[in-house]
């Protein structure tokens, strides 16, 4: 259930830092309603999650997700602002998708993060904040790498 539920949580966090992201533009009509749309699907799956109690719970909400992050996809499709759907952590920080939006590249190892404004003033000072993890068959995993099966 750990495994399910970590992974679960950090996509549902995804969710609502894109629904942020998009709230802050001035939206026409039809993103504003599928805005209003993915909120209201956060509360059905928020209440749901409150009360699961196995992966099969979990399971059942996927589709919610999907289909949140696919009205997501759209909405900023309107405003020119690209939230692809089969990649739900594009354009969120690297350390934590909860963080927000991606707003600076910082290097970590022989790799470049996009990360958020915090986490690149902490990356500047040397503090760059240790990456959200998720489990996978019990052993912690960094989120964008969590394996599907």
């Amino acid at each position: 259930m750990l495994d399910a539920r970590t992974q679960f949580q950090v996509r549902m966090d995804a969710v609502r830092a894109r629904t942020a992201a998009l709230s802050r533009h001035d939206l026409p009509a039809e993103a504003r309603m599928l805005i209003e749309q993915v909120v209201e699907q956060q509360v059905l799956v928020d209440a749901v999650l409150s009360r699961a109690s196995s992966p099969a719970d979990l399971d059942e909400l996927t589709p919610e997700i999907q289909d949140a992050l696919t009205s997501l996809e759209h909405a900023g499709g309107l405003i020119g602002v690209r939230m692809p759907a089969d990649d739900p952590f594009a354009g969120l920080c690297h350390v934590d998708p909860a963080h927000g939006l991606a707003e600076a590249p910082v290097p970590v190892g022989g790799d470049t993060w996009l990360v958020c404004g915090a986490c690149a003033e902490a990356a500047r000072s040397g503090h760059l904040p240790a990456r959200r993890l998720v489990t996978h068959q019990g052993r912690p995993v960094p989120f964008a790498t969590t394996p599907t099966s």
